[in-house]
């Protein structure tokens, strides 16, 4: 028999209490320029396996040939989104690049180039070293992806990270940054866009829009809130101390393990009973911490969970 100890997570604390707030819809952006303290970025080169890319005058998606070698690039970027309070309630997640006219990789004038430029950005699960090279570029997690589909517009680049940036957000999954490489690494195909070293205008951006509590995302007022879990060979159940009513009439259950894989998820009608029981669908955990994320447009909370 295993058994589970779970916290609430709102700003920092374990266990608090929540108040009404009005609401407000927000976008903040986010530049991305070389040297400050909420930006970083690496090329990394194949032909160069153990060197690190000096200049960074671009960020590169590409696959070539530097005369006698091949040249595929991959850019590593890094966006610091710590001042972001973990309960905000997130829309979306955009990165925004443009391509550069002026690109010393690829085809000059032709920064968007070939029939296979579908690139791929990819969440990293480990650090980022001090000094990047491609030798010793950060893990990512394939199961976490967003896709840049094949173009040869030079039009500003939109890229969903949404999912990305949650996870970062609402404590799911370490900040390391993102990846960004060829779907397929093969020559001649390129996508290259301007770097933090740009102008402002130019360079990359994060733009993250969400909003805040209104009367119609409702959470109980001035009150402390406590869930406890219970887990055994014939299943998971949650029990709510906090009387939330209707507000969390068929929510959403999404259970996370510590690196941010998805374990379980399900949609769950608590009417008014406030307890959820999953032994209709027996759920293998192996001890360790948890994060348990239960939410629809009128309630949210990350839970952490410790199995025993």
């Amino acid at each position: 028999m295993k058994f589970l100890t779970a916290f609430i997570l709102v700003s920092g604390n374990l266990i608090c209490s929540i108040g009404m707030a009005q609401m407000g819809n927000f976008v903040d952006s986010i530049v991305g320029q070389f040297g400050s303290a909420s930006y970083k970025q690496y090329n990394i080169g194949i032909a160069t396996p153990t060197t690190a890319d000096s200049a960074q005058l671009e960020i590169v998606s590409e696959a070539w040939t530097c005369f006698p070698v091949i040249c595929n690039f991959r850019s590593i970027i890094w966006f610091d989104v710590s001042k972001f309070s973990q309960s905000l309630f997130l829309d979306s997640a955009k990165l925004m690049l443009t391509p550069t006219l002026n690109n010393i990789n690829g085809i000059p004038g032709t920064p968007m180039y070939g029939t296979a430029n579908a690139s791929e950005v990819y969440l990293n699960i480990s650090p980022i070293p001090g000094i990047v090279t491609w030798n010793n570029q950060p893990q990512v997690d394939l199961g976490n992806v967003s896709i840049i589909k094949a173009t040869n517009s030079n039009s500003i680049t939109d890229i969903d990270i949404t999912i990305f940036v949650e996870k970062w957000i609402k404590g799911l999954r370490p900040n390391y940054g993102i990846t960004m490489r060829l779907q397929n690494e093969i020559h001649y195909n390129s996508m290259i866009f301007h770097s933090g070293k740009s102008t402002i205008q130019n360079a990359p951006k994060l733009k993250i829009y969400y909003h805040t509590n209104d009367s119609g995302i409702a959470q109980t007022p001035n009150t402390t809130t406590y869930i406890g879990y219970n887990y055994t060979d014939d299943g998971f159940t949650i029990f709510f101390n906090d009387d939330i009513g209707s507000l969390a009439e068929n929510i959403e259950v999404e259970i996370f393990d510590d690196i941010a894989r998805l374990v379980y998820a399900q949609p769950y009608n608590f009417r008014a009973s406030n307890q959820l029981s999953l032994s209709a669908n027996k759920i293998n955990m192996a001890a360790g911490n948890y994060f348990v994320r239960l939410g629809n447009e009128k309630y949210q909370k990350v839970l952490r969970l410790l199995v025993n």
